[in-house]
């Protein structure tokens, strides 16, 4: 994805390796042609607005829908960090980090990456 940092790729790519259908080769094919048009801080994490080209296909059937189940941590953190990745018109939209009410890390390279226990999982919206 263009203009990502490597927290932000490897968020996706962990998000999207969880689907083991087609879904994961639409969403993978929208990472390498997407970009980063705005990245907006909020002190407690960010919202990172991406646009996937028109020529890029959309997840077929599944126009709108959410994904999370990943989940990082810090030396800094007591509480953790969340991501919540937007799906909209079956293309990559939004993605979302956030702390719990704590302030967003200033060494991403210490962010640790894991997978979420499952009763947190994805959230589908239909």
């Amino acid at each position: 994805m263009t203009d990502a940092n490597l927290l932000e790729e490897r968020v996706l790519e962990m998000m999207v390796s969880q689907f083991k259908d087609s879904r994961a080769r639409y969403l993978r094919d929208q990472i390498h042609s997407a970009r980063v048009v705005r990245r907006t801080f909020t002190g407690c994490g960010f919202f990172v607005d991406i646009e996937v080209p028109e020529t890029s296909a959309a997840v077929p059937d599944e126009p709108r829908f959410q994904l999370s189940g990943v989940c990082g941590n810090s030396p800094r953190l007591r509480h953790g960090i969340g991501f919540v990745l937007f799906v909209e018109r079956g293309r990559l939209s939004m993605l979302e980090a956030f702390t719990y009410d704590e302030p967003w890390p200033s060494d991403l390279e210490q962010i640790a990456l894991a997978y979420a226990p499952e009763e947190t999982g994805s959230a589908e919206l239909g």
